[in-house]
């Protein structure tokens, strides 16, 4: 869940770039144009994984993985 919401915008930004780039405008399908999306991309990712409700949503998952675990320790 916590990669699905990271992940997940990227993948709706990456189809609809694909999309501008292929369909609306073909004459800016350059090296240049795709390595600023991709520094876009990555950017954005690490921005979203600092975003206070996914590094909640991430505490929760990691505390309800160490509770599953607990017992089989003991």
């Amino acid at each position: 869940m916590r990669w699905g919401a990271i992940l997940l915008p990227y993948l709706v930004l990456s189809i609809g770039f694909k999309f501008f780039i292929y369909d609306l405008h073909p004459e800016w399908n350059r090296p240049e144009v795709w390595a600023g999306f991709v520094i876009v991309a990555i950017v954005g990712r690490r921005l979203l994984a600092r975003h206070p409700f996914i590094k909640a949503m991430g505490r929760h998952i990691d505390l309800a993985k160490a509770q599953a675990k607990a017992p089989a320790k003991g």
